[in-house]
């Protein structure tokens, strides 16, 4: 109980405007050094939002410090990476209390090189940033997806054939696998367990029209994230997918590209 006259606790200052990434890059610039950088994908909701940042590799393979400041403002931490990961390459940050401003996320290696991330705070009645121009399309290969009037993707037989059989493939091969689940719906890991295998995977409610997502690490990644063959990775990740429908998200259809497998 607070007494009288004493000062009374106060509710921390919230600022919801948007996060940018402006920039990302290793130093020194010089031969030797990695071309693995960090990166980051920020995702919000009323009085909610989140950063998440990616190691290129395990942070067991050097890494010391990381340093996140403010332009102007100094030090906001400073700790050792390993204590702000989760799993091997993921690192958290709960960026609702991030007055506007510029920022700077440090990773140091061990090998005398840094990662350096920076990001832009914006005042929450600021206009939002101008969207990335689209990526190259790649040459088209697979079967064509077609479209009704609508929108709506016209199912394909093909494709309805090559995920039952990728289906059938990833419950061949792993067939003593199952998973856990730790935390809620708006966040947690789910883990992928077989014999001695062990793989966290982190998962956050989504945006709409999605419901949630589940991170995977990319191909780049994949190895040195979880220490298993690139060559098993298709089959672990269908797996992951079916089982979660199965088990949590019944009637739910899910999407698998490079880095996330979405729900909607």
């Amino acid at each position: 109980m607070t007494a009288a006259g004493d000062p009374q606790p106060t509710e921390p200052e919230v600022h919801e405007g948007e996060i940018e990434v402006v920039a990302t890059c290793n130093l020194p610039a010089a031969p030797g050094t990695p071309t693995g950088v960090l990166d980051a994908r920020f995702v919000r909701y009323p009085g909610c939002q989140q950063l998440s940042v990616w190691l290129p590799q395990s942070v067991y393979t050097g890494y010391g410090r990381l340093r996140l400041r403010r332009e102007g403002h100094g030090l906001l931490e400073d700790c050792a990476v390993r204590d702000r990961v989760g799993g091997s390459v993921k690192m958290l940050f709960d960026t609702l209390a991030w007055p506007p401003g510029d920022y700077v996320l440090e990773v140091e290696h061990g090998d005398g090189w840094r990662h350096e991330l920076r990001l832009r705070k914006r005042r929450a009645d600021d206009p939002p940033p101008p969207p990335a121009p689209p990526p190259p399309e790649p040459p088209r290969s697979g079967p064509i997806r077609y479209r009704d009037g609508f929108g709506r993707e016209v199912p394909d037989e093909d494709l309805a054939l090559r995920a039952r059989a990728a289906a059938a493939m990833a419950e061949a091969f792993a067939p003593g696998a199952r998973l856990s689940y730790s935390g809620t719906f708006r966040a947690g890991t789910i883990t992928y367990l077989d014999g001695d295998r062990r793989i966290e995977f982190w998962h956050e409610m989504a945006a709409a029209p999605a419901r949630f997502f589940i991170d995977i690490p990319p191909p780049s990644r994949w190895e040195a994230a979880t220490g298993v063959p690139l060559a098993e990775r298709e089959a672990i990740v269908r797996f992951v997918a079916e089982r979660v429908r199965a088990e949590k998200a019944g009637g739910w259809r899910f999407e698998i590209d490079e880095s996330s497998i979405t729900f909607y």
